[in-house]
């Protein structure tokens, strides 16, 4: 097949969603100073991603948003969503509104088929599926079963791109293919999806590198010479490129090219016959928590993503730079937010929704993604965290204290965990962020003593933890739900399951938190 590629090395500002007369989207175009990011952390998360969609679309800030970017569970939710058939009502997808005051333990096993929250409380299967599949799509095959096949985008014969514009290109330069593709329901933002592709090494700031999956492209944006594999089987041998800019989606995972054509379109070959980069591929990679420890360990056999790769840079030598195949990981083992690729794309007014399982303290007690954005190191173990501690810096230092002052405001009220502020974005050269300014407003997932105090079922609100409060049962962990067998003591539980109930009453405090605070966001942006 041929796939046109866009070097960013040469082209910083190269985004086609936005510049490319191909695929730009005028829709896309016109929203895109508004984005909102969805952090990975499993069923937890997406279980709130689900809520804080219905509260957006609720409130008609989805239909502003230029872009959704999303990792680990967030990519599990924001990614049916983006792609669901017309066939399925966002209604019933996302659910119901419902007021803290009209919850009851009765509506909040409702999970209707075609709901995500079905899907999402659907998931205790996850051990018996890993049984007869084999290779690295072991694991995106079992999360593209939970997660799409119940809206029917499971199909691993199909592609995927943004929509009919963007197909178009490709069959014009594809024309006898057979290739057939899934695009995006109408009007939705545009979806990015953070990976990680993995690396061993002794210098940390090239073991991690996001890769970005995107309906139309997928790539690592900045560059880095040298960082990958050697050449050969030498131990001398050169070692290859790897990033500099984007291929097209459906040619991800294929061979180096070997021929060129006009127009920065090359040729490639798919690694095996009949193979196709599907939307489980994306989500499987993007939550793929466990492959870090899989990596280090050299534990290759165990079915989780590996992608071949190769370099768009530079763009002389690209039928001259060797294709790999490397382990692509969870997004979150480098940027958890997905915060990243809207700076990248110099994105001006920015919601991120911090869906971690890490509860918020009086103490300063706070999830350990949070510190290095800002040069900072509270709560980070210097060893897990050593490549995010030297990468991952784009706001100055000082702003971290005005957010951890807001939060700690906001838990002595008992109101959301919500904290805004204008930044001046530090240039990072690891993910292509040029300087600029932006607007952001930061949700943090807690528990919310407003929101529990106005419950109006009182059996219910028993069960629910408070600050005074910390009952037994299946919600004592609520709503930092842990990302691995949060219900182990379930009988016949699985890994990443989650109840209905656990999942709609999450659901149900995220929207919350939206809907509560509409005024203030839209203020905020000028919206």
């Amino acid at each position: 097949m041929k796939t046109r590629i866009w070097n960013t090395v040469e082209n910083p500002d190269q985004f086609p969603e936005l510049n490319d007369d191909d695929y730009r989207s005028d829709w896309v175009r016109e929203r895109r100073d508004f984005g909102v990011a969805f952090s990975g952390g499993g069923t937890r998360s997406a279980s709130a991603t689900l809520g804080q969609l219905r509260g957006l679309r609720e409130i008609g800030l989805l239909e502003k948003a230029g872009y959704i970017s999303a990792v680990s569970g967030g990519s599990w939710a924001a990614t049916p969503f983006t792609f669901l058939p017309e066939n399925i009502a966002d209604d019933i997808f996302l659910g119901p509104v419902v007021n803290p005051e009209n919850l009851s333990m009765q509506n909040l096993g409702h999970a209707p088929e075609h709901s995500l929250a079905y899907a999402i409380s659907h998931t205790i299967l996850v051990d018996d599926l890993f049984k007869g599949i084999a290779g690295d799509e072991t694991y995106a095959r079992i999360i593209g079963r939970l997660f799409l096949k119940p809206f029917g985008l499971n199909d691993t014969q199909k592609f995927f791109t943004y929509d009919e514009k963007s197909r178009v290109a490709a069959l014009h330069n594809n024309p006898s293919s057979d290739m057939d593709f899934y695009l995006t329901r109408k009007h939705r933002p545009f979806l990015i999806v953070g990976g990680t592709l993995l690396m061993k090494g002794n210098n940390p700031e090239q073991r991690k590198m996001q890769v970005e999956y995107t309906p139309i492209y997928t790539g690592i944006r900045s560059s880095f010479p040298r960082a990958g594999k050697r050449k050969g089987f030498l131990p001398f041998g050169k070692k290859a490129n790897l990033g500099g800019g984007y291929i097209e989606t459906f040619a991800y995972d294929s061979m180096k090219p070997s021929a060129t054509s006009e127009n920065r379109i090359f040729q490639v070959a798919l690694k095996r016959q009949g193979a196709r980069f599907t939307l489980s591929d994306m989500i499987g990679s993007s939550g793929a928590a466990p492959e870090e420890q899989v990596h280090k360990r050299n534990f290759t056999f165990l079915g989780f993503p590996e992608f071949e790769h190769w370099s768009v840079h530079p763009i002389d030598q690209i039928d001259k730079n060797s294709a790999a195949e490397y382990p692509h990981g969870d997004g979150g083992s480098l940027e958890n937010f997905g915060i990243m690729p809207l700076l990248a794309r110099q994105v001006k007014k920015i919601l991120v929704f911090i869906n971690t399982s890490k509860p918020f303290t009086a103490t300063a007690d706070y999830t350990d993604d949070l510190a290095p954005l800002f040069g900072r190191r509270e709560n980070v173990d210097e060893k897990d965290g050593e490549v995010q501690l030297r990468v991952n810096q784009v706001f100055a230092k000082e702003k971290l204290d005005a957010m951890i002052q807001s939060f700690k405001n906001c838990l002595e009220k008992g109101d959301t965990l919500i904290h805004s502020d204008e930044y001046d974005v530090l240039e990072n050269k690891h993910y292509g962020i040029r300087p600029y300014r932006a607007k952001i407003c930061w949700i943090y997932n807690a528990q919310v003593d407003r929101w529990r105090n106005a419950i109006g079922d009182e059996s219910l609100k028993a069960k629910i933890p408070a600050r005074s409060v910390k009952p037994d049962g299946e919600f004592t962990r609520f709503p930092h739900y842990r990302t691995f067998f949060e219900n182990k003591t379930i009988k016949g539980a699985g890994i990443i399951d989650l109840t209905a109930r656990q999942v709609n009453l999450l659901a149900h405090l995220s929207c919350w938190n939206v809907l509560e605070n509409r005024q203030r966001i839209a203020e905020f942006f000028q919206l």
